[in-house]
């Protein structure tokens, strides 16, 4: 009987190390939900015809929607609309060589209306956000829908990208229109 009770002990320490393991593992952080770039076909077809290569890095990964972007941690105003949206991933420009990463993408909307990105060891603002069509669906099951956000490369993400790429003076990418953003975001509050 002695040993049923403490084998009975030891699968209960087990099955609660278990649960602890996957309730803070990374995928449980996938669950809070995605961003996802629609693309503007024209910009990136110019990137393109100029020899500017586009890839999707960390956990990023471009599909037939556009460039999806697991949210890592986020947070949501239900009153105001403000958002905070931290992501797994970001995107890669890249020509002749010369590249440059701009990760774990930050968005900040209805507040700042910014994309922050690391670069390197620091960080930059990559992109602006044009909230003026700004749709915010709030689900009964505490997930929200932020949509038609317009993104633009910020005068600081384009000067970051040009430098990199060794671009020369000809070339502007300040103000150029990226896309549409939407992110679908569970609250955990």
């Amino acid at each position: 009987m002695k040993t049923t009770n403490l084998v009975k002990a030891i699968l209960a320490v087990v099955a609660a190390i278990a649960v602890t393991l996957v309730v803070a593992s990374p995928a449980s952080a996938a669950k809070a939900g995605s961003s996802t770039l629609q693309l503007k076909k024209q910009t990136f077809e110019g990137f393109a015809d100029i020899g500017i290569a586009v890839e999707a890095t960390g956990k990023a990964s471009f599909k037939k929607s556009g460039l999806h972007i697991p949210i890592a941690s986020g947070k949501v105003d239900p009153e105001t609309g403000k958002a905070k949206f931290v992501h797994k991933g970001g995107i890669e420009f890249s020509m002749n060589g010369y590249s440059i990463s701009l990760d774990n993408l930050i968005a900040k909307v209805a507040s700042k209306n910014v994309i922050k990105a690391e670069v390197g060891s620091g960080k930059t603002r990559f992109a602006d956000l044009n909230t003026k069509k700004l749709d915010i669906q709030e689900k009964k099951d505490g997930k929200f829908l932020y949509s038609n956000i317009k993104v633009f490369i910020a005068k600081k993400g384009a000067k970051a990208i040009e430098q990199a790429l060794h671009l020369s003076s000809d070339y502007d990418l300040n103000g150029v229109k990226l896309g549409k953003l939407s992110t679908k975001f569970k609250s955990k509050g």
